[in-house]
């Protein structure tokens, strides 16, 4: 029998408040009294709840409660460390185990902190090497997509060049960001469109005859925008082509 055993017994064992004693053997009953953790428990510790113990013991709450209240503030012979929430346990320690369980609880955090350390260094390994190869993916895709970019460029500018509306000696970096701002808008198709479009009016007798450059035709705000299939010079053209070829028609129907 240790001391603190001695002083609860003598204390309560025959007094009106028996079954404070009776608790605190069921605490030394309950607790880790190993040198090591067990079962996620430190030495000197144990869970405790209410409602389970009192059936067990066959106390009251109330009892229960009082008991619970004498050996932690009265004697403090055992010491709350974590309080549980509803439908879990709380957790104890004996506290003639304090010197120990302080040892102990000291070597469970560092331990706890070098496992962390080592989680959040292969962590930030792990993190580093996708970094890396998400870094891979994204040159790949953008050197793939400047390609393409390239590509759509001089396709649009050797379609221009070809309707010889204003020929240009070379692909200037100008033009390359004109055309670029103009492809996320608008498909290459889209484009070339446009630029079919506006040289078929320009060799018409519709009333629009602005020759522009390349650069102009992309950046002006009546430029491309009006020349796609639903812009207003298209439509314009459309509406008074359409009245041309029924007076060509007409024309026919009176000869013969």
């Amino acid at each position: 029998m240790h001391i603190t055993e001695r002083e609860i017994r003598g204390k309560y064992r025959y007094s009106n408040l028996s079954y404070v004693f009776d608790v605190y053997m069921e605490c030394e009953y309950r607790a880790n009294l190993t040198q090591e953790e067990y079962d996620g428990l430190l030495p000197g510790e144990f869970r405790f709840d209410y409602k389970s113990w009192g059936y067990r013991l066959g106390f009251t709450k109330a009892q229960m409660e009082r008991a619970i209240k004498e050996l932690t503030t009265e004697n403090i012979v055992i010491i709350q460390v974590e309080k549980g929430k509803k439908g879990s346990s709380s957790k104890y320690f004996l506290a003639r185990f304090k010197d120990d369980f302080e040892k102990n609880n000291k070597k469970h955090n560092e331990k706890n902190n070098k496992r962390t350390i080592n989680v959040e260094n292969t962590s930030v390994e792990g993190n580093q090497e996708e970094q890396k190869e998400n870094n891979n993916k994204n040159k790949k895709r953008h050197s793939s997509r400047y390609n393409n970019l390239d590509i759509e460029s001089n396709n649009i500018y050797s379609h221009w060049n070809s309707k010889k509306i204003i020929r240009h000696k070379e692909l200037s970096e100008e033009m390359k960001k004109a055309i670029n701002k103009a492809l996320k808008k608008y498909s290459e198709d889209e484009i070339i469109q446009a630029i079919n479009t506006y040289d078929e009016i320009l060799k018409s007798d519709f009333f629009f005859n602005y020759k522009w450059s390349l650069t102009d035709f992309l950046n002006r705000k009546n430029g491309i925008s009006t020349f796609t299939e639903e812009g207003s010079n298209k439509a314009n053209y459309d509406t008074w082509n359409s009245k041309q070829n029924i007076n060509v028609s007409e024309s026919s129907y009176r000869i013969f």
